[in-house]
Parts: structure tokens; sequence; C-alpha cells
């Protein structure tokens, strides 16, 4: 098996195994992602918000709850910016249009699919607003990748040409 194709073969694997982060991610009801979303800020305002041990209960909760939805709404884009690059990898050998394309495609109706799944866990909803969060965080993803494997392929080539 040569290079290009073991290359391959890593970024479908990576593909699929992200995708079932995301569906157990999404199998999570809604105390348990709550709980999860919860911990994440607490991590968060222990480490970024200055004094925040020192501060009262009321206080900590307060800031808790004010970075909860910021907190949920940036790991749905993370998510599927990742979710974007790893597809637009899969398909790098593609034009860059269509690799954007087909890459978005499967982003957003993979987005559309969890919401839907969502709305069969117990305490979640889909969300339309999510849809688009994480459309959005796929595009940014797939840009990435379309870029980085520009550079990677101009840097290869110009390695060549100084090699002849």
């Amino acid at each position: 098996m040569n290079k290009e194709k073991i290359v391959d073969l890593v970024f479908i694997i990576l593909t699929v195994l992200w995708c079932a982060v995301i569906f157990s991610f999404s199998s999570q009801d809604g105390n348990e992602s709550g709980g999860l979303s919860e911990k994440v800020c607490y991590f968060v305002a222990e480490n970024f918000v200055f004094d925040f041990d020192e501060m009262t209960d009321t206080k900590q909760l307060e800031i808790i709850d004010g970075m909860h939805l910021f907190i949920r709404k940036t790991a749905h884009f993370c998510v599927y910016a990742l979710l974007g690059f790893l597809v637009a990898s899969v398909l790098r050998r593609k034009k860059p249009l269509t690799r954007g394309a087909l890459s978005q495609g499967f982003v957003t109706l993979y987005a559309i699919s969890d919401e839907i799944h969502q709305g069969f866990v117990s305490g979640r909803n889909g969300n339309a607003i999510d849809v688009l969060i994480d459309s959005c965080g796929g595009f940014c993803g797939i840009l990435f990748s379309i870029i980085l494997f520009k550079i990677i392929s101009a840097l290869l080539k110009k390695r060549l040409e100084n090699n002849e």
C-alpha cells in the first residue's frame, strides 16, 4: 500500500471515529450533557477568572451561568470544525471548490442528523441554531484544511524543484 492510500485510510478512520465521538456526546441525556458542560465551565473559570476561588458561591454560580451558553456553543463550533477538517482532508485530492462543497454538504447533513438524534434523547432537543453553528464550524475546518494542504503542496513542489 502506498503512502497516499495509507494517508487516505488514516483520515477516513479518524473521520469515522470523530463522527462516533459526536454521536456519543449527543447520546448523553440532558443531565449528563449539562454536567459535562458545567465541569468545563468550572475548569475555565478556575483557570482563567481572576480570584474565582475566593468568590462567594453565589458569585461563582453567576459566572458559571454566564459562560455556560458560550461554552456549549463554542464546543459545537470546535467539534464540527474538526469534523470539517477531517472530511476535507479525506477529499484533499479534489479541486478546492469541489472538496469544499462536498465536505460542507457532509458536515451540514451530519449536523442535521445529530440534532434529529438529540430530539430522541431524554432531556435534549434538536436545535436549528446548533445546525447553523455546527455548519459554520465545519466551514472553518474545511477552509483550514484547504489552506493547509495548499501550503503543504506548494512546499512539496518547491522541495521537488530544488532536488532536480
